[in-house]
């Protein structure tokens, strides 16, 4: 019982605990120094390699390395060998070779183009022209991703002798021909001879350390440790118990004269005020939580202002025809600094903005505010986007006191015409839709607003043929990220909405929203991602009108007026309107009931005349359903005989002289067609 005893007092416990923490604290940081101090001198290393790589094509080009291995300018390459020989030599490295991987054979051969082993290795250069296979399969993709993929720099790591070859880096960098393909790969090879003696004498050194450590803390202890610090302990712990259970003010208050040891009467000062602290604190909780819940209250608040400010009604003009255009805004806070905004500056002139305030949080949300206004209200009393740019920048510059700025991209469309002037203030290039595909429209682009006020921005136009979009967008979208520090690029974003190029604008920001919030996974967001797209339908023609209406058999009248009012403006017979009318209610009534249930969706109803014949098409992003596959009711049975269903549509194609169906891009496509 004695012995157990002893085994269980602190101060035997202190002692052994001490030597045991300060040889695992030993082994852990011999461990983890080994590891970070290989790791250093390995990139170090490799630094070095790739710097000397990067010097190489200051002695011969791509187009360099073709003309030595067609046997052409040998002199040339003679002197290029002896330069880059001398220079392996001044840089210490192992070899710097250059080689022609071959494509047609998988990567797994090279042809030698310059070879330059340093005297210290004891190699023997490989010849030009030399055909070498490649043993080690990790340098195929290695080869290929230089040669196809546009990667700027590989590096292979051999830290053990292997087949002869000594511990070293190999890194690899492309050499391009003046166009800017690549004709070869620049090898440095650096050894890492001293990594090993070194690795093993800091370990040593650890270890050594760490023994002294341990006796000296023993003896410490024995001496002053138990006197100074373990008792104080004890009469600290014992009042941290009390107040645990207590909660209230001690009868006799412990303070720093309890230990000469600075950090425990610290300690016990830092106790005796937590005490003090914690009462204080218990009675001001109830006041801090409802201030937390004021300023949640007062963020809510500051979102659905921002929200309100931005135009979220889709369609936002419904009475226009000649554009389609849908706009999303996510924050990467609770409120956002970008925004994006579009209004009629006049019956033929439609204003369209883009912005991206630089900050997060309140306050790039107010300067998002004043942005906006200050855009919307001086577009409406006329000028060039450009000169629009010039009096906001002033304004914004006269009283940014926070020195803030903003990226914009402002452009009017001319509807009847298509034509589109624009100004850009810093902000990333739009991306125009033509014959199919989307590109990147690259134009001059100004400082950006707040910056300078003497800032001067210029105008460029372009124009849109009926059918071509307009995409522009905040570098939100480009530069999500995902967990791997992987970012979405603006190559992957103009290939993705080229995928997409046939949908309508709001099926493009959906899909791509979706796309970025797939790639993005788990990892937060960090950059609001705001876009609009615009599609130009062409100039407003009489014999053309579209409705975007949402699928509710309450807009039924509203549905119905549009169409007869259009059917009556071109002298449409009486019973031709009812005929049309009776077929409209079916169609719409399908659509109203089944096309998104039970959530709400828009149906799109376009409707033509020309050479006398009226075509009707609903469009919708419903389920997928084809109503004309429902069979015909037989007539020639009795009414309780007949199966359920198919009268509607059967109704419907007798009243027009044809109908269609086809699912195209997701969409329900239902065209009805009836001579006039």
């Amino acid at each position: 019982m004695a012995k157990k005893k002893v085994f269980n007092t602190f101060t035997l416990n202190i002692i052994l605990i001490t030597t045991i923490l300060l040889i695992t604290f030993g082994v852990i940081v011999a461990t983890i120094g080994y590891t970070k101090f290989n790791d250093t001198i390995t990139e170090r290393y490799n630094d070095h390699a790739f710097y000397t790589c990067r010097s190489i094509p200051m002695f011969f080009t791509g187009d360099d390395a073709d003309a030595f291995l067609r046997g052409e300018e040998l002199d040339k390459h003679a002197l290029v060998t002896d330069r880059i020989q001398r220079f392996c030599e001044d840089q210490g490295v192992a070899i710097i070779y250059v080689i022609a991987p071959e494509k047609d054979k998988d990567y797994k051969y090279y042809y030698s183009v310059v070879n330059c082993p340093s005297a210290a290795i004891g190699y023997t250069p490989w010849p030009l022209g030399k055909e070498i296979e490649q043993t080690g399969s990790e340098y195929w993709d290695i080869y290929r991703d230089i040669m196809e993929n546009g990667k700027e720099r590989a590096a292979v790591v051999r830290k053990t002798t292997a087949n002869g070859a000594v511990p070293h880096i190999n890194v690899l960098v492309p050499l391009k021909r003046a166009d800017g393909t690549v004709a070869a790969i620049i090898c440095v090879q650096q050894t890492m001879d001293n990594l090993k003696q070194w690795g093993i004498s800091y370990v040593v050194l650890i270890v050594i350390t760490t023994v002294i450590l341990a006796i000296l803390s023993v003896a410490v202890f024995v001496l002053i440790i138990r006197r100074q610090f373990v008792i104080p302990i004890h009469r600290i712990r014992d009042e941290a118990q009390r107040f645990a259970k207590e909660n209230s003010e001690p009868e006799m208050p412990i303070d720093g004269s309890i230990s000469r040891i600075h950090e425990i009467s610290s300690l016990a000062d830092a106790l005796s005020d937590m005490e003090l602290d914690t009462l204080r604190y218990i009675k001001n909780l109830s006041q801090a939580s409802a201030d937390k819940q004021k300023i949640v209250s007062e963020l809510s608040i500051a979102q659905a202002i921002q929200q309100a400010s931005l135009n979220t009604t889709f369609p936002a003009f419904p009475d226009r025809s000649e554009f389609d255009l849908f706009a999303s805004m996510h924050a990467a806070k609770q409120v956002g600094g970008d925004f994006y905004d579009f209004f009629l500056i006049d019956e033929d002139h439609l204003g369209l903005v883009i912005a991206d305030v630089s900050g997060k949080g309140v306050p790039a949300a107010l300067f998002m505010m004043v942005t906006k206004i200050l855009i919307s209200e001086r577009a409406l009393t006329g000028g060039t986007p450009a000169e629009i740019l010039e009096i906001v920048n002033k304004r914004i510059c006269a009283k940014n006191l926070m020195e803030m700025f903003v990226t914009v991209w402002f452009g009017i469309l001319e509807i009847s015409t298509g034509k589109i002037i624009a100004a850009n203030a810093g902000h990333d290039n739009p991306a125009i839709m033509r014959n199919g595909r989307f590109e990147l429209y690259k134009a001059k682009r100004g400082l950006v607003i707040g910056a300078m006020d003497d800032a001067k921005y210029t105008n460029y136009e372009f124009t849109l043929e009926k059918g071509d979009k307009l995409f522009i967008y905040t570098d939100g979208v480009p530069e999500a990220t995902n967990s791997n520090a992987q970012m979405f690029t603006l190559e992957r974003m103009i290939e993705f909405i080229n995928s997409k190029a046939t949908c309508d604008p709001k099926a493009i920001i959906d899909e791509i929203n979706t796309m970025v919030d797939k790639f993005v996974g788990e990892a937060p967001q960090f950059d609001d991602i705001t876009m609009l797209c615009l599609e130009y339908k062409g100039a407003k023609s009489e014999h053309e009108r579209i409705l975007t209406i949402g699928a509710d058999i309450k807009n039924l009248p509203e549905v119905n007026d549009f169409v007869d009012s259009f059917l009556e403006s071109h002298s449409a017979s009486p019973k031709t309107r009812n005929q049309v009318l009776l077929a409209l209610e079916e169609v719409f009534a399908n659509v109203a009931h089944y096309a998104y249930p039970p959530d709400a969706g828009n149906v799109k109803i376009t409707e033509r005349i020309e050479d006398g014949k009226l075509t009707l098409i609903f469009a919708d992003y419903g389920v997928p359903y084809n109503p004309l596959e429902k069979t015909d009711p037989d007539f020639s049975t009795s009414i309780e005989e007949r199966k359920e269903g198919g009268l509607g549509i059967y109704m419907t194609k007798k009243l027009v002289d044809n109908i269609t169906y086809k699912h195209v891009d997701n969409q329900n496509i239902l065209t009805l067609e009836k001579t006039l």
